[in-house]
């Protein structure tokens, strides 16, 4: 027969969030739940502004071009401001700005390698992303309109 195995000992340890669990006091639902909307408001807000003044800087980088045209360093710069608006842009789920700020990322993609490339088209997606940077409202034909014409504008100017 074998031996009668010792009782198991079960250690609980006290760690400081299981303490502070069951003490009273904190914020009730209702409270936590305001003071989360709150901050989301803000950091809408704060993300708008982030996706306007991309807007602008682009735009301002665009409007200086010598001769119309924009430099390597100038559409490196294009091109960050670009990136700023479309990670803006997915954390607040705006489709449409999103699909404007791609399609200048793919463009101003086509003009570096050759140093340089045109400030029109890139003032012409800017104008539609002011179309779209405060809201995800609209109706789809519409959208689908200003996409085509971005389509149709990239085109044009990355012809070879």
């Amino acid at each position: 027969m074998s031996k009668p195995k010792p009782p198991v000992k079960v250690i609980h340890v006290q760690s400081e969030l299981g303490t502070l669990a069951f003490k009273p006091g904190g914020k009730t639902r209702p409270r936590a739940l305001e003071d989360a909307s709150a901050l989301i408001a803000q950091f809408v807000s704060v993300a708008d502004d982030g996706i306007k003044d991309a807007i602008e800087t682009i735009e301002n980088i665009s409007k200086k071009a010598t001769s119309g045209m924009l430099q390597a360093e100038e559409l490196n710069d294009v091109l960050m401001g670009t990136e700023r608006v479309v990670g803006l842009a997915s954390a607040l789920e705006r489709k449409r700005l999103n699909a404007v700020a791609h399609s200048l990322a793919h463009l101003v993609a086509t003009f570096l390698p050759a140093g340089q490339g045109p400030a029109a088209p890139i003032l012409v997606h800017m104008q539609a992303a002011r179309l779209f940077a405060s809201s995800d409202d609209g109706s789809e034909a519409a959208t689908e309109a200003v996409l085509s014409e971005l389509q149709r504008v990239r085109e044009h100017f990355t012809r070879k």
